[in-house]
């Protein structure tokens, strides 16, 4: 993906898109992710070494923890994908999906680059951005009737709040 073009996850719908300056593009350590927060959403922005650069949320729903941008960044199968750093499971960077569980995917966010900085794409307004079937913040991976999870929004080093 080439620098100031967006990019969509098969599995994300959106009108009107609401762009956020997240970053300097020199803040996303090739092979590394930077999680962030837009609007009260946990976004991990990853770049790979290849150049990739994504957006997902941050919410590993196996663990319900925002961990996603401290997993490992690597290519699986062909897969650009990161691996939770807790129980380890992979998700592709360009579509969300769980490489172990086809059930389960993380929400994608379009991301571009725009004069050196790193923007992501909210909707815009009162729409809600469509979340992929199978699990949602709050509610355990494959487990569509999960209780939510009520822990408030964990903001820790590291995360901005945007």
């Amino acid at each position: 993906m080439s620098a100031g073009r967006s990019r969509f996850g098969p599995r994300s719908e959106y009108r009107e898109l609401d762009w956020h300056d997240v970053c300097a593009i020199d803040e996303v350590v090739p092979g590394t992710g930077l999680p962030v927060v837009v609007k009260g959403e946990h976004v991990a922005v990853v770049r790979t070494r290849g150049g990739l650069l994504a957006a997902l949320s941050n919410y590993d729903p196996f663990s319900h923890a925002f961990v996603i941008a401290r997993g490992t960044v690597s290519v699986r199968a062909g897969v650009p994908s990161i691996a939770s750093p807790i129980y380890t499971q992979s998700f592709s960077l360009e579509t969300g999906a769980c490489l172990e569980d086809e059930r389960v995917h993380l929400p994608v966010f379009p991301v571009r680059v725009q004069e050196g900085r790193v923007q992501v794409a909210l909707p815009s307004g009162e729409e809600e951005r469509l979340r992929p079937a199978g699990n949602t913040p709050g509610q355990r991976a494959g487990d569509s009737g999960a209780e939510p999870f009520d822990q408030p929004p964990i903001e820790q080093n590291g995360q901005r709040k945007i």
